[in-house]
């Protein structure tokens, strides 16, 4: 009870510098406003929430921390003003055994008494955010976009997990807690394209590719076309210059490598030195360029029966095909600038 009689003795100081005004003969005439300056500073000194309060964020409480150790680190991370009137307030609510470690995630300001009544009864405060992760994301862009949705999410150490699966963490959307471990973000969007590929079993024995073949050329499928019916062409020029051994040419993997657009290649972007260079290379590239969806899988297995080899894209977004390099460049030069 030492915290509580000091936080008593405080606001009797408060008081008592208050009493001083009201009882002088000068504030007499002005009692009712010195009362309210005096409530209005306890109120903004010591109870409104701080004007930095971190919302949105996690505080984490380490199991093992004293009340008073709770108390301080609450004040440095601008949680409360007064560490005295939240020790006091949650001994009052149970004593200081009661404050419970962990994580706790503040959505909007709260204030002091709000903040020790969620300690003192270890209310947490974690609901699951919502990330959607779009298709063709590379594990790069879904590393940076969790990042910018979890508060403590390290992209890097995700990475360290997930980069060796480039393509088989699967583009959805997900439900996760705010303090959710990488490795367990990892794990969830890995068991999801085991549960989705699973749909397709069937068309990918009967069609007889291996799974990392599959997976890449749907990849590359995702980052090239819309729509299932053209990605099923598209799948089905690929597979037809894989078959005869031709350079697959598609600008996307440098978009993987390089990280730009398919717009800011140069001349000397296509002439790299890399295994990802699919204009110098034939067959794949070393790994997946991008997380397919459930439809680029699907197309990469049912793909289309043409003859086509070649294909482009006009500035309205449809795609031509053409079974011959004369065909093409003649539909080059009638839809590309």
């Amino acid at each position: 009870m030492r915290a509580f009689s000091q936080f008593q003795r405080s606001s009797l100081n408060v008081i008592s510098w208050c009493g001083g005004f009201l009882f002088g003969t000068s504030a007499r005439r002005t009692a009712t406003s010195l009362v309210l300056l005096c409530v209005l500073i306890v109120y903004v000194g010591l109870i409104t929430a701080p004007r930095n309060f971190p919302s949105g964020h996690i505080v984490t409480i380490e199991r093992g921390t004293t009340l008073e150790g709770i108390a301080q680190q609450l004040k440095e991370r601008d949680v409360i003003r007064s560490p005295l009137l939240f020790r006091s307030t949650v001994i009052l609510l149970g004593g200081e055994k009661r404050a419970h470690a962990g994580d706790y995630f503040f959505e909007r300001p709260e204030g002091v008494f709000r903040v020790a009544y969620r300690i003192a009864l270890g209310q947490f405060g974690l609901e699951p955010i919502v990330v959607r992760i779009p298709e063709g994301a590379s594990a790069t862009l879904v590393a940076e976009q969790l990042s910018g949705s979890l508060d403590t999410f390290d992209a890097d150490l995700f990475l360290a997990y997930a980069q060796a699966d480039e393509g088989y963490l699967f583009p959805d959307t997900y439900h996760f807690l705010p303090n959710i471990s990488e490795q367990d973000v990892y794990r969830t969007m890995r068991e999801n394209f085991n549960r989705r590929i699973a749909i397709l079993t069937e068309e990918i024995e009967m069609f007889g590719k291996p799974l990392d073949e599959v997976v890449t050329m749907a990849s590359i499928i995702e980052l090239e076309g819309d729509d299932l019916e053209t990605k099923r062409k598209i799948a089905s020029a690929l597979w037809n210059r894989i078959k005869i051994g031709m350079a697959l040419q598609v600008d996307a993997s440098f978009v993987y490598l390089l990280g730009k657009g398919t717009a800011e290649l140069s001349l000397s972007d296509l002439a790299i030195d890399s295994p990802y260079n699919t204009y110098t290379n034939t067959g794949f590239p070393p790994t997946p360029i991008a997380n397919p969806g459930l439809d680029s899988l699907r197309a990469a297995v049912t793909p289309a029966e043409t003859n086509y080899l070649y294909y482009l894209a006009d500035e309205d977004g449809t795609t031509h095909f053409s079974e011959t390099f004369e065909e093409h460049k003649s539909k080059k030069e009638r839809y590309l600038p």
